[in-house]
């Protein structure tokens, strides 16, 4: 029982850091993006 309760948290801490992980690598690319677009109208 608490191996399994302790199994089903580690799955979900990795998910966790897992959407977190994208969700930077979303967020870093999209102001990439918009550093570029801004550099190019200047």
């Amino acid at each position: 029982m608490i191996g399994k309760i302790h199994g089903t948290f580690e799955d979900c801490a990795i998910l966790v850091i897992a959407m977190i992980w994208i969700l930077c690598a979303i967020v870093a690319h999209i102001l990439a993006l918009a550093t570029e677009v801004n550099n190019g109208n200047h």
